[in-house]
């Protein structure tokens, strides 16, 4: 048991060793595998190069010397260039593959025109792997000059025969060849990765600009990738965010709902397209969340992963609440207002039906002037109980057949303060009590019960004026006969601007004459 482990460790170091060299450590297990092995290669082959060199240099053997030491200082150049890469390619096993071979043949053969020719083959590819474009270009006519003259060198000085004038011209267009084929390949590889690099920008700026949140997520449910707008939703910075687990934001029974959508994704293969979820923010706030999921994949179809887009639904979610609110308020409103006029119409059956005609009039023009759905509602809502006031007065007054004395006439301009007290407490949407309060002022100033002038008189107050007099002055009265509609619409027009608001009374006045609306 001991040797074993001792012999596992030992196997260990070694592997980790040659990974530092090769730069492999953060490579996946298959490209690790091929990396060390390729390392592993490259290194025993700069051994036996340098110790050949070294042989053969003491033993005046100048040229094998040359050509073993050109093949160690290259394969050091494509271990640097293994080293830099941060994937293995099909490049690194050819110049891999190319040193080796031809370290050994030129080791067994010397100057040989096999070995020099295969050299013509591996020389420009491996300037080109290690320096670039431009760069390898330079390199490989140097070594191809540098290879030239060793050919042509004389006898005393490399102490082999020289190589035929027809060899050297076979290998220079050879070497030639090669060189500019890779240079035209190589120009052709940075066009492409110029344009994969154009669309990667071109697609990370889309995801960075826009307001949902992406994000990519290992198999783990841990972030390995997002946009600002997903850091904005969780009120992380970046730094943090990454490799955050799902279960750190979320509580126990959001992260099992988030678990089981996942694994049905990775199952199916089919795509979420919405999953509503809570999060809490860095700050310890609460947002709610609409999520689509899709399965991750790598370039062989193998899963690794989820990818998506969140939006931040908080504030729709918000607006259902209010929205459920407020139709829960509305309902209890019109509840309590039933209520008043059920009591009122049961004292004063006139009181309720003009209340009815003034509120139908009070929507019309409100719906004519364009306002919001909810100001028309409240506007029909104050209509329909503006004069709940009279409740306070006495019948024998209300039902007076007579002109009224100034002091009955005092105790009925009370009814708009009545029914402000009667409105005030109640849970509304819309300010019912301040506009019942307010529906007999004036824009000059002469109505009551506070004098208000113009713009401090609300909007739903001022069309309830004009309702309210057109109505009362078109239909009968106890204490005199109707004065008819036209009546009614010249003391609208006579007074728009002094007593009436100018475009309520336009509006008003256009309902009647234009678009043929009656009082019912």
């Amino acid at each position: 048991m001991q040797n074993t482990s001792l012999k596992h460790k030992e196997g260990s170091i070694v592997i980790r060793l040659l990974e530092k060299v090769g730069g492999s450590s953060l490579l996946e297990p298959t490209e690790r595998g091929r990396r060390i092995l390729v390392v592993f290669f490259l290194l025993g082959m700069m051994f036996i190069m340098l110790s050949f060199s070294i042989y053969h240099f003491y033993s005046q053997h100048y040229s094998i010397f040359v050509w073993n030491g050109l093949g160690f200082f290259i394969s050091l150049f494509i271990l640097l260039y293994i080293r830099k890469k941060g994937k293995t390619a099909v490049i690194d096993w050819m110049v891999g593959s190319g040193v080796i071979l031809y370290c050994s043949m030129t080791t067994i053969f010397g100057r040989t025109e096999s070995s020099i020719f295969y050299w013509a083959f591996i020389l420009p590819i491996v300037c080109f792997a290690v320096t670039g474009k431009n760069k390898g270009l330079v390199l490989s006519l140097l070594f191809l000059c540098i290879n030239v003259f060793l050919m042509a060198a004389p006898e005393q000085m490399m102490h082999s025969q020289p190589y035929p004038f027809s060899s050297i011209m076979r290998f220079g267009i050879i070497y030639i060849s090669i060189t500019l084929g890779t240079y035209y390949y190589e120009s052709l590889q940075k066009i492409l990765v110029t344009d994969i690099q154009q669309h990667e920008e071109k697609y990370r700026n889309i995801l960075e600009n826009m307001q949902e949140g992406y994000f990519e997520i290992n198999l783990a449910g841990n972030y390995i990738y997002f946009n600002d707008s997903l850091c904005r939703v969780h009120g992380y910075p970046r730094e943090e965010l990454m490799g955050m687990s799902y279960r750190q934001y979320t509580d126990q029974v959001t992260a099992e709902k988030l678990f089981q959508a996942f694994n049905r994704v990775y199952k199916t293969g089919k795509p979420l397209p919405e999953i509503d979820f809570q999060i809490t923010t860095k700050d310890g706030n609460k947002r709610c969340i609409d999520a689509s999921i899709s399965l991750l994949e790598d370039s062989s179809g193998k899963p690794i992963g989820f990818r998506g887009v969140i939006r931040d639904i908080t504030e729709r979610k918000q607006g259902e609440e209010l929205q459920r609110t407020f139709d829960s308020l509305r309902k209890a409103v019109g509840a309590t207002v039933q209520v008043l006029v059920s009591a009122l119409e049961f004292r004063d059956p006139y009181t309720a039906g003009h209340q009815s005609r003034v509120a139908d009039l009070a929507r019309a023009i409100a719906e004519e002037m364009g306002l919001p759905q909810s100001t028309i509602e409240g506007t029909h809502m104050a209509g329909v109980v503006h004069d709940i006031g009279k409740l306070s007065i006495p019948t024998e007054i209300l039902t007076k057949p007579t002109r009224l004395t100034n002091i009955e006439f005092s105790l009925i301009q009370e009814h708009a303060n009545s029914g402000y007290e009667m409105l005030k407490n109640v849970e509304s949407p819309w300010p019912l009590a301040e506009i019942v309060l307010q529906h007999h002022e004036r824009m000059n100033g002469s109505g009551y019960p506070r004098k208000l002038k113009g713009d401090e008189i609300l909007l739903e107050a001022r069309i309830m004026a004009v309702a309210d007099v057109v109505e009362a002055m078109a239909s009968h009265r106890p204490y005199r006969p109707a004065l008819g509609i036209e009546a009614a619409l010249e003391e609208i027009e006579k007074n728009k601007g002094l007593l009436y608001d100018d475009v309520v009374s336009d509006i008003c006045l256009k309902l009647f004459r234009e678009k043929g609306y009656q009082l019912t």
